[in-house]
């Protein structure tokens, strides 16, 4: 038989300053201890105090929390969840009658006025314990109520909070939808798409342009740009989780650039703010023509193309890199023009790859402009998405993460005079 006592260490004195110290509660990461004591430097009753773990273990000289959680009456029972709601009961705050559970949290380094969890969870009687399951909103708690079996008795508990969550991150998953207005380059039809397991319990969508606020709340909108400029789309989805002890926020964004020139692959007129709605013809001269590996490396090209990590569309430093050496051979060679071209692996959807696909051909763009190439010789930047897979990573197929770094890339066509750069070639 095992003694469950013999590992059992008295907390130093510094915790145990009380005669009446009733109920303690460490964090799930094991940094913090609460707990309830009475004492005369308390505010009255029994008190919440708060400890932290140092470096070298021991804990800390605790600390009265602060008086919107602690009354002259009694505070008792703390629980903290893994997102930092700390439950407690009481029957110093109003309530329905003897202890009452509440919740608060930390917001801009204060915990917030606590909350009532109200009926059916409180009652006139005594509530109190409340303990949920970790990251659930399945848990316990002690209630002295009618159709008990006693005094106080232990219930079952199904707690999901109905405060609206702030968005900690954007999700890959929620995607936001972009179609254009084929009579109004300024005008789109935006939608979203919520994941499957989502889709039958969204309480709530939300829009906003800049910051700003929309009024549609639907999951598809209409809306107008005032005009030709950068423009960020941002769409919130607030659902319910069965097990969540609180509701999800979903976010996403999508950045929409009016007046901006791009060629789609299969040169459909598609105009998400990044391609636009007629595509323009090469002005590539007739007399030039694409050059071959060999003949780039003659002048010096390197022919690597420019990789980006998974879901970004930002330039590597080996990237920059490479552009470099490209710009001073443009810079050398007058007469070459290119074509840039944006791809992207196959995990998403294909629309939102192939806006990613702008997104990279359009970064690399940025940089030569930025470093002295003129746009005349850029004639034609194109999104393919996920619709030139070469090493078999499509859809549904496993391909481990260098696999897929294959697709995620920027490569490039450069034209000039065949004859000029064969005779160059073959210079000593």
């Amino acid at each position: 038989m095992n003694d469950s006592t013999k590992n059992e260490k008295k907390l130093s004195n510094n915790i145990n300053f009380s005669p009446l110290q009733g109920h303690a509660f460490i964090s799930n990461d094991g940094k913090m201890l609460l707990f309830t004591a009475e004492s005369q430097n308390g505010r009255g009753g029994t008190d919440i105090y708060k400890s932290l773990k140092q470096e070298n273990g021991e804990w800390s000289d605790p600390s009265l929390l602060p008086y919107n959680i602690n009354t002259d009456y009694n505070e008792d029972a703390p629980f903290l969840t893994e997102d930092g709601t700390l439950f407690f009961a009481s029957n110093g705050h109003p309530g329905y009658g003897g202890y009452d559970v509440y919740k608060t949290h930390m917001e801009n380094g204060q915990w917030t006025d606590p909350v009532n969890l109200g009926q059916p969870i409180n009652t006139p009687g005594d509530d109190i314990y409340m303990a949920l399951k970790p990251n659930s909103s399945y848990g316990y708690y002690s209630s002295s109520r009618k159709g008990g079996y006693g005094d106080m008795d232990i219930y079952n508990v199904h707690y999901v909070s109905t405060e609206i969550p702030k968005c900690k991150t954007i999700d890959t998953l929620f995607v936001i939808n972009a179609t254009p207005n084929i009579e109004s380059q300024l005008s789109y039809t935006f939608s979203v798409n919520v994941p499957e397991q989502y889709k039958n319990n969204v309480r709530s969508i939300s829009w906003s342009v800049n910051e700003e606020a929309l009024a549609q709340t639907s999951n598809e909108i209409a809306y107008t740009f005032p005009g030709n400029s950068n423009y960020k789309v941002t769409a919130k989805a607030v659902v319910y989780c069965d097990t969540c002890p609180t509701l999800v926020a979903m976010c996403a964004e999508r950045e929409i650039i009016i007046g901006q020139n791009i060629l789609v692959a299969n040169t459909e007129p598609v105009n998400d703010g990044k391609i636009n709605e007629t595509p323009k013809k090469s002005t590539v001269n007739t007399t030039k023509g694409e050059l071959t590996d060999s003949q780039l490396q003659a002048l010096g090209w390197n022919t690597t193309p420019d990789y980006f990590d998974y879901n970004k569309y930002d330039l590597r430093a080996e990237a920059k890199n490479i552009l470099d050496q490209n710009i001073s051979v443009l810079k050398n060679n007058r007469d070459l023009t290119l074509e840039i071209m944006g791809y992207a692996d196959s995990r998403g959807s294909n629309e939102y790859n192939k806006i990613l696909s702008a997104k990279r051909a359009n970064s690399v763009k940025r940089y030569y402009l930025e470093n002295g190439i003129s746009k005349k010789r850029i004639t034609a930047t194109i999104a393919y998405g996920e619709t030139m897979i070469e090493n078999g990573c499509v859809d549904n197929v496993e391909c481990s993460e260098s696999q897929h770094q294959m697709n995620r890339k920027v490569d490039f066509k450069v034209s000039g005079n065949p004859k000029l750069i064969t005779s160059l070639s073959f210079k000593e």
